[in-house]
């Protein structure tokens, strides 16, 4: 096996290839979640809020003396803020698998006034992922308790999300 073909994506699955839970045995059960029957070549489907990056530096500001209370916050920019706000949600939740993810917005949540970026050609989504469609993201997304302490520090329910561009998995 060479060292590129480990590197190359699992691929989007099937819901049908997708058991809800894989380990039922284990004490901590994966959250349930369906994954939706979308075609999408060759992209990865997310899971995880559609977030705007005022908010996150808002929630690293709010919460920033609790980790980080021997260290002033203006010493940082809004990138580092941004990195500490990820770490601080993933302290937080107890889910350190977090990770923010660039998706296409879809007319539903256009209506629902998502937040969207409007880089040229195409706009962008900001999403918060728990999880995706590839295999090994899929059997890692956090159990139920994870799940519902990222809904309360978010403050909405996440949704599906697809991929901006294909081969942007990180």
């Amino acid at each position: 096996m060479t060292t590129s073909s480990l590197l190359k994506p699992l691929g989007a699955m099937h819901i049908s290839k997708l058991p809800v839970n894989p380990s039922p045995v284990d004490h901590n059960p994966l959250m349930d979640l369906p994954v939706p029957n979308w075609v999408t070549p060759k992209r990865v489907l997310y899971y995880g809020f559609n977030i705007t990056e005022s908010w996150l530096l808002k929630y690293t500001e709010t919460h920033w003396n609790q980790y980080f209370s021997d260290t002033d916050i203006e010493e940082f920019d809004d990138t580092d803020r941004v990195f500490y706000g990820m770490w601080i949600i993933q302290q937080t939740s107890g889910f350190s698998r977090v990770t923010l993810r660039s998706a296409r917005p879809n007319d539903g949540a256009i209506a629902e006034d998502t937040f969207v970026l409007d880089t040229k050609p195409e706009r962008i989504v900001p999403v918060l992922s728990m999880c995706s469609t590839l295999k090994r993201s899929y059997y890692n997304r956090p159990t139920k308790e994870q799940f519902d302490r990222l809904v309360e520090i978010v403050g909405k329910e996440p949704e599906w999300w697809i991929q901006h561009k294909s081969g942007d998995i990180f």
